[in-house]
């Protein structure tokens, strides 16, 4: 985005939504994560709040400078994995747990017995718009690009060629040998 920012409209303009996403990337997303991975590592262990945060920062860049692109790739790709088992085993457990134990199917039956109105859509089928609305199908069709072993392979080339394009500017970050 920058080079096309500086290319149309110049380098200040280029230079200045450069500052402006550092800055609220660093003001609003980083400190958010550290805040949060602090919160969950004082409720594991009891340290302090602040002092949580502070080792999970050290760590993320040790790592980051350590390992460079790869390793975040790789991290990436495991997470994703990861946090889409868990969703889907999570939904499975709660799902159960709403059916008294007689399994995922029974707990969806009773959500849509006690809370008919979550299970609708937007419009009433009687709306002339109805038949404009997105289906579920569109929901899962999406749903299903992400996680086909398509868009995982997508994934795992942009972020080779990420890596690949990177490695020569990580030597001058950080003079280690490769592995």
């Amino acid at each position: 985005m920058p080079q096309f920012l500086e290319l149309r409209f110049g380098n200040t303009i280029k230079s200045m939504m450069a500052v402006f996403w550092v800055v609220l990337y660093t003001a609003v997303n980083l400190t958010a994560v550290l805040w949060l991975g602090g919160l969950a590592l004082t409720a594991l262990t009891g340290w302090n709040v602040i002092a949580a945060m502070m080792g999970l920062a050290a760590f993320a860049v040790i790592y980051s400078l350590y390992g460079g692109l790869k390793a975040v790739a790789l991290t990436d790709i495991i997470q994703v994995v990861v946090l889409i088992a868990g969703g889907f085993a999570i939904t499975g457990i709660v799902l159960s747990l709403v059916g008294d134990g007689a399994g995922i199917f029974a707990g969806l039956g009773t959500l849509m017995n006690e809370i008919p109105g979550h299970f609708k859509m937007i419009l009433a089928p009687e709306n002339p718009s109805y038949n404009n609305l997105p289906g579920i199908w569109t929901l899962l069709g999406g749903f299903g690009c992400c996680i086909s072993p398509i868009g995982v392979l997508i994934n795992i080339l942009f972020s080779a060629r990420w890596v690949r394009k990177a490695w020569p500017r990580r030597k001058k970050v950080w003079p280690l040998p490769p592995r």
